[in-house]
């Protein structure tokens, strides 16, 4: 229905609507009620930023520091 909507151009019409009679309901959930999860296992989890132009070297960085780290694990 949403794809129809757009290719016609009615989407901005009615999108905003739609929204309102939908609130409330578990057709979207928030974020956190949708990710909420236990981790049981080890998780080790991090972010970075990293210049475009060195993403590859970046990455190249990281794969040869798992190697080392958790070698035939």
């Amino acid at each position: 229905m949403g794809n129809l909507l757009a290719y016609t151009g009615l989407l901005p019409k009615v999108g905003s609507r739609a929204y309102v009679a939908r609130r409330g309901t578990n057709l979207v959930l928030e974020s956190d009620a949708a990710f909420n999860r236990t981790i049981y296992h080890l998780h080790q989890e991090l972010e970075f930023t990293v210049p475009f132009e060195q993403t590859f070297e970046a990455c190249n960085c990281f794969v040869e520091l798992h190697e080392r780290l958790y070698d035939g694990k």
